[in-house]
């Protein structure tokens, strides 16, 4: 299984979002294993990791110290368990080669079992960019050389530029195989210049003095040159902004979906085809997915809005609202759909961590050769530039992972993650009986509560009844 077929990606079959999703149980140190889940939830697992306050694991935890809360409401836990995925602690030894002794392997952990990492590395290249990928190949690669354990075992898979879900045959631990894999991915050239254009394209219309279509009206009708006119052709250009805006917005929000379908329907084909026990990872990298798709396009009509004068913005009554003009509120926010992914990865007990790879701020102005500069300050700039990642962390929390964004040191991010799957508790509830149990959509929240203090907790938020 570890070795054979990892020479090539292939196409996943019968990928079909909306089917029957599984649970999988954890491995136990204890002689119970929980069993696999049908359709209804029967046994809710929660995977929970606790740090102290320099970042170590809290190995010494009983299931008296948690108490789960299910919509506001306690649980009895029915399942405990520690697990253990790395053979040493991740530190750095002093210069003499030695490990401190707060740092060496406490007995919880040392007498623990060992147990199998899965973990699947998610290449998002439908929204990032050549130059981006590159800069987290690097240190993917890093990584595989220098973090892989015995125990890992890895599948890559790729959402790719036209749309293809490509997905590796097996898991495996075959580091030279997924690097050959990784360095032959194809990331999507176009998108930044895509969105370049459309700015371009939104500003021309919004700045333009050569606009023929702000001097008519909505009927066609030719609008004077008095000051009455002047006032009418600048409503009329706000009018058409908020069209293209919404249009340009609209295309971002199904990319966006687009992708989560994918994300959340590789991890049900994952599911579906291999016999994975216990908490599995994902690493998704990605050039952004955006809470609110297109808010830089709103943001540039604001700055317009800024400048028009009173009358225009009376004329053109939907030009009002700020911040965020023309908006009908949460029109483009995908909260909904975010929440949604969510559940089903928790549900089929996966744990997302987000690599965002566009970096930093830096070298993302605008291109010299723009005829028109962006309108928009500094400030309201690094805000548009850190929504196209919003939704990478939202995903990452909701799952009880980590999101690295707005960060060039790639490096480190696996490093995070690395020590962060090392060890984890896993807490196990029959969910309490209730009416609405049959209702796919629906969103149970969960609130984990450890009774130690000064620690980090953290864990997933909930999960879809199906």
């Amino acid at each position: 299984m570890d070795n054979a077929r990892t020479s090539s990606l292939v196409i996943s079959v019968a990928i079909a979002a909306g089917a029957v999703l599984v649970f999988t149980g954890a491995i136990s140190q204890q002689k119970d294993v929980p069993p696999q889940f049908e359709a209804a939830v029967k046994r809710v697992l929660v995977d929970v990791t606790v740090f102290d306050k320099k970042g170590r694991f809290v190995p010494d935890l009983t299931i008296d110290d948690f108490e789960i809360l299910e919509e506001g409401r306690p649980v009895d836990l029915s399942f405990f368990a520690l697990e253990k995925f790395r053979k040493a602690l991740p530190v750095r030894p002093t210069e003499n080669g030695a490990v401190s002794k707060e740092d060496q392997m406490p007995p919880e952990l040392a007498e623990a079992a060992l147990l199998p990492r899965y973990m699947v590395l998610f290449v998002d290249g439908f929204n990032t960019s050549p130059p981006d990928w590159d800069n987290v190949r690097y240190a993917l690669n890093d990584y595989l050389d220098k973090h892989v354990q015995e125990n890992d075992r890895l599948l890559l898979a790729t959402l790719t530029p036209t749309r293809k879900l490509l997905v590796g045959p097996e898991f495996t631990r075959d580091v030279n195989s997924l690097k050959r894999l990784i360095n032959q991915l194809a990331t999507d050239p176009s998108i930044k210049e895509r969105e370049r254009q459309n700015k371009q394209d939104l500003l021309t219309l919004l700045y333009d003095d050569s606009n023929q279509l702000s001097a008519l009206n909505v009927a066609g009708e030719s609008i004077g040159s008095d000051a009455q006119g002047n006032v009418a052709n600048e409503a009329n250009i706000l009018r058409q902004g908020a069209n293209l805006a919404e249009v340009f917005a609209g295309q971002r929000k199904d990319e966006i979906l687009y992708t989560l379908n994918s994300m959340t329907s590789l991890a049900e084909h994952l599911s579906r085809t291999f016999d994975v026990p216990g908490p599995k990872t994902m690493i998704m990298v990605s050039g952004g997915i955006s809470e609110n798709p297109g808010s830089v396009y709103y943001y540039i009509l604001d700055a317009r809005l800024d400048q028009a004068s009173a009358e225009a913005r009376v004329d053109a009554p939907m030009a009002a609202e700020h911040p965020v003009a023309f908006r009908q509120p949460h029109a483009q926010t995908i909260d909904t759909y975010l929440l949604r992914a969510i559940g089903h990865l928790n549900r089929m007990n996966y744990t997302l961590y987000t690599i965002g790879a566009r970096g930093t701020m830096i070298g993302a102005f605008d291109d010299v050769t723009d005829r028109f500069r962006s309108n928009l300050t500094p400030g309201i700039s690094s805000i548009a530039y850190r929504d196209e990642e919003a939704g990478l962390e939202i995903l990452s929390r909701g799952t009880g992972g980590l999101a690295f964004h707005n960060s060039a040191n790639f490096f480190g991010a696996f490093e995070r993650i690395d020590h962060d799957t090392a060890f984890r508790y896993v807490l196990g509830y029959a969910p309490p009986e209730r009416a609405d149990n049959a209702n796919p959509d629906k969103f149970y929240r969960i609130q984990v509560k450890v009774d130690r203090k000064h620690v980090n907790v953290r864990a997933r938020r909930g999960y879809v009844g199906s």
